[in-house]
């Protein structure tokens, strides 16, 4: 498709169960491409995720992979938690 570009990928590994032996250890890498014209800079991140419910949905572990690179981010705010 002309005109659009990669501008953002993660790859999230499932890592097993956690030790409780009841949730999830995940392990996201995120990667930011750079936008020069918007003083963007290219970024990648790794993020530990652990005690992950699977019963939950994947927006869920996103959002807690997001949550938790905002805040090892300099100069960003977590997002908020959901409920």
């Amino acid at each position: 498709m002309e005109g659009r570009k990669i501008i953002a990928a993660a790859v999230i590994e499932n890592r097993g169960l956690d030790e409780s032996g009841i949730s999830y250890r995940y392990l996201a890498e995120l990667h930011q491409t750079a936008e020069i014209s918007l003083q963007i800079p290219a970024l990648e991140q790794i993020v530990e995720i652990s005690g992950c419910d699977r019963e939950q949905s994947i927006w869920h572990l996103l959002h807690q992979i997001l949550s938790a690179a905002l805040a090892d981010a300099p100069g960003q705010k977590p997002a908020t938690t959901l409920d």
